[in-house]
């Protein structure tokens, strides 16, 4: 946890000090190590939700981007059910950042529980992703609209975990230990997989970091899924329209010039 309570306070965790758990109110204390971020961790063996997998240093950065009102914040349901959000802007989007491998029925809950969320994920977390999504996207087809692709096979650019998530998926390569200088556009470059297919295809958007958190800070609601599979469904369809019109154009000029040639004509 990066947060526990201490005086009333939302704080940080410092060398020395003891808080309590915004979650299950359990006494907490301060980790300030040199192996891992500093955080809060649970005094014994208690089970809480609210203290999950260990950040990594990608994961605390990206919480860093965000005002300190809006990270961990605790969301309940009137069942009694309750998570985390890592963070929710003033707006009501829930922003899950997630490094760790996650069972699906953890992500199938989360995404239930928040609805209105968007998950950004560590594609840098292991070595062999990013060689497999520059693979991936040399298949990749472009759409009128700038900044959009579509592929029928998704799984060749993307962890198949993500691949049936109903919310957008951001997905992150750029990890931490590189620099600016040494990286390519592609890698410093979110690239956002809709949630839903248009006729069979996958949609992704490039999006940069900074147009993201723009983005999340002034809207509820990132990107709207359905209009934008709807608008490539349509276009798609005229699409094979168009082509449909122009081949039975050609073919029946083929069949004039056919007849055209047939003719007899009078000898001199």
């Amino acid at each position: 946890m990066q947060y526990a309570i201490l005086e009333n306070q939302k704080l940080e965790a410092a060398p020395g000090l003891f808080g309590e758990c915004p979650g299950c109110q359990s006494r907490v204390l301060a980790k300030c190590g040199t192996q891992r971020v500093w955080h809060w961790a649970h005094l014994g063996k208690i089970t809480c939700n609210f203290e999950r997998e260990p950040e990594k240093e990608w994961h605390r950065n990206w919480k860093n981007d965000f005002p300190v009102e809006w990270r961990e914040v605790i969301r309940w349901a009137q069942t009694g059910e309750r998570h985390k959000a890592d963070v929710m802007t003033e707006l009501g989007l829930v922003i899950e950042f997630q490094h760790s491998p996650l069972h699906p029925n953890e992500r199938i809950a989360r995404e239930s529980f928040h609805s209105n969320m968007v998950w950004v994920v560590d594609g840098a977390r292991l070595q062999r992703t990013w060689g497999k999504f520059l693979q991936g996207q040399r298949s990749w087809i472009g759409t009128p609209w700038q900044g959009f692709y579509m592929t029928h096979f998704p799984d060749e650019s993307f962890p198949i975990e993500w691949l049936a998530c109903t919310v957008p998926v951001f997905f992150d390569f750029s990890g931490v230990a590189e620099s600016d200088n040494e990286q390519s556009p592609n890698r410093k470059t979110l690239w956002l997989l809709l949630p839903g297919r248009a006729e069979g295809r996958a949609v992704i958007l490039a999006v940069s970091r900074q147009d993201f958190l723009n983005v999340t800070r002034r809207r509820a609601q990132v990107i709207d899924p359905k209009k934008i599979l709807q608008e490539i469904a349509d276009f798609l369809a005229l699409k094979r329209s168009l082509e449909y019109t122009e081949f039975n154009r050609q073919r029946q000029s083929y069949r004039r010039r056919k007849r055209f040639a047939r003719r007899r004509y009078p000898k001199f």
